[in-house]
């Protein structure tokens, strides 16, 4: 009888207890394990929900500049869920609803959107949200420093004028080292009216876990 594979791996305690190797790990393993479908009200109602703060460093000032808060849902079977198990691709109001849960845990939320600029073409996503943040526009949709298809791009863009128009933010992160490339993704970004940003592909890695105090906010830091 042949053996049986792993199953994904569980965590039950907080995301910060565990080393950079073991987060990794522990990310790898929900990315890859099949996605089972949660309904968002089930989600609400049964307090599924958590949100994982992941700090923003400002490199040029060297500190903690604040944080991200990303949604995920802790199920009682399946562990630790990504968005992919509870935003469906389709139109429904399945952003509505959890931009209005994480409002309600803290009004000063910007809710922002990562990729999925298909949902842009359905209304109620668009006013549901503050902005989008779209990784790899121009460069690095197979992992490497190359151009993307013109079409792709094209097509991307048109969506993400969409929000745009519509007064919401549209932030460009592209994984790149190349000074040339960061120069013309750059320029071809501001001239869209999009913000650019860049990094290296595993600058995640080099992220401390966000701390936070007794009132669930960050600590008060000089360069904030």
């Amino acid at each position: 009888m042949a053996p049986q594979s792993p199953g994904p791996r569980q965590w039950s305690g907080p995301i910060e207890k565990l080393g950079d190797d073991e987060r990794r790990s522990l990310l790898d393993s929900m990315s890859a394990r099949p996605r089972p479908r949660i309904e968002i009200e089930e989600a609400l109602r049964n307090g599924w929900f958590e949100m994982w703060y992941q700090p923003k460093i400002d490199l040029k000032r060297k500190c903690l500049a604040g944080a991200e808060a990303l949604a995920r849902i802790r199920h009682p079977r399946f562990g630790v869920l990504l968005p992919g198990s509870f935003i469906p691709g389709g139109a429904d109001d399945s952003i509505s609803r959890l931009a209005e849960h994480a409002r309600g845990k803290n009004p000063e939320f910007l809710v922002v959107m990562q990729n999925a600029e298909e949902l842009l073409e359905d209304p109620p996503v668009l006013e549901a949200i503050d902005g989008i943040a779209k990784e790899d526009l121009l460069y690095g949709v197979r992992r490497a420093q190359e151009p993307n298809k013109p079409g792709d791009v094209t097509w991307s863009i048109e969506l993400l004028q969409t929000a745009r128009q519509a007064g919401r933010k549209v932030l460009v992160v592209e994984y790149l080292k190349d000074p040339e490339k960061m120069t013309a993704a750059a320029e071809r970004t501001r001239e869209e009216g999009f913000v650019p940003y860049f990094a290296p592909r595993q600058l995640q890695c080099l992220n401390p876990p966000a701390v936070l105090n007794e009132s669930g906010s960050l600590p008060e830091h000089p360069c904030r």
